[in-house]
């Protein structure tokens, strides 16, 4: 993995937190956890897929990592094997997560 970019939603929200902050350095260790692993995260079937995603990134698949405090962070991984681009797009509360994915 060479690279790592974040959506504008996600930036701003990882923006406002304290770098001391518990929770900042758990999303922090996200991109190195999945450069170790780039699968570590569930894969979200391509149909379920928010339609929003696949019309502003066009990516061809998506990832959701469950974190503390009930949150998820969803990524797709962009690229050639050897010059993956891990891009997050968004992190939400459950109740957030579920209004997008229609659970």
């Amino acid at each position: 993995m060479n690279e790592v970019k974040g959506g504008l939603k996600f930036m701003r929200f990882f923006g406002s937190l304290q770098k001391s902050d518990r929770f900042y350095k758990e999303i922090d260790s996200i991109p190195e956890t999945v450069r170790d692993n780039p699968q570590i995260g569930d894969r979200i079937q391509y149909e379920r897929i928010p339609k929003c995603y696949i019309a502003v990134y066009g990516i061809p698949n998506l990832f959701r990592v469950e974190l503390s405090r009930g949150w998820r962070l969803v990524y797709s991984l962009t690229g050639k094997q050897d010059q993956k681009t891990i891009y997050i797009l968004e992190i939400f509360d459950h109740k957030d997560y579920e209004r997008r994915f229609r659970y």
